[in-house]
Order: C-alpha cells, then structure tokens, then sequence
C-alpha cells in the first residue's frame, strides 16, 4: 500500500482562462461547454507524495552500488508543484427549478478536465533543498531503480503530469 494515500495537500490552486458557449432552452434551462487553459499550483508535505531520496549507501556513504534501495524517507519536507498552461473543457447545465416573483432556485453541475506537465518541483527540507525543472519518473517500477535514474540518460520515464477533473 501507497503510504501517501490518505494525505492531504496544504494548498491547492488551479487557473482557468476560458471561453463559454451555451444553449439556453425555454428560458429554464442552459447547456454549456467551455473551453481554455488551465495552470496549476500544488503545496503539500512530502509524505503526501511519498518522497523517497537515496543519500549515499548503507554500507560505505562515499559510493552507491546499483542494487541500493532509498534509505531515506523525506517526511518532513514541503513539496510545490507548479504546472505549465495545459488545454482544458468543461460540460454543464443549469436549470431554474423555481420562481417567485424576482427571485428564483435553480441547480447545475458541470464537470471539468485538464491535465497538464509537471513544470517545476520544488522541495524544502532539512537534509536537502533541490529544485527538479519538467521532473520525470517511472510509473511501476520496483526498487532497486538504476543509478541513472534522475539524470537525462535515464530511459522508460514518463512526465509527471496532474490528472485534474471536478
């Protein structure tokens, strides 16, 4: 099991530049879509991302064999994600359900979807400070990971990317 899940974020923030189009029908109801861009900001401990870090090996802190697995869990740390701008839609409706005199109750539900990069990481902690510009990783893969995991001649990563839907 995931030890980030069930974590929760500091802060989250998600910005939306886009356009409406709706049909409106019998002056009770309205269909919509939109569509845009949408920009990203996430803050949160790094035990709510399951920030692992490997610092030297176990046996001799000078060198790291390829079999090493991370020693260390960086809990304690604040993570930030910021994104870059990604193309982004939306579908809804509204209904005017009911009408007295000049006020009215009415009711929607849209649903919306972006995802976009991963554009920088940052990560604040007392045993490092590192920023990871369009960070990579692998998406199921078991430890040991190879020493050039992290640097650009790893091969198999995936960009790191926020699933967003609401």
């Amino acid at each position: 099991e995931n030890p980030a899940y069930g974590r929760h974020m500091q802060d989250a923030e998600m910005f939306t530049n886009a356009a409406c189009m709706a049909l409106n029908i019998w002056d009770r109801f309205d269909v919509f879509c939109t569509l845009g861009a949408s920009s990203g900001y996430l803050k949160g401990n790094s035990a709510s991302f399951n920030l692992v870090g490997l610092f030297g090996d176990n046996e001799n802190q000078s060198t790291v064999k390829t079999n090493s697995v991370p020693n260390m869990s960086l809990d304690q740390s604040v993570v930030e994600l910021y994104t870059d701008t990604a193309f982004s839609w939306s579908v809804g409706a509204r209904a005017a359900l009911w009408e007295c005199g000049c006020a009215t109750l009415g009711a929607s539900f849209q649903y919306a979807q972006s995802k976009p990069k991963v554009e920088e990481l940052n990560v604040l902690c007392n045993a490092a400070e590192f920023t990871i510009n369009k960070p990579k990783g692998y998406v199921g893969q078991e430890f040991p990971l190879a020493l050039i995991a992290g640097t650009d001649a790893a091969t198999g990563t995936k960009d790191a990317s926020i699933d967003y839907h609401e």
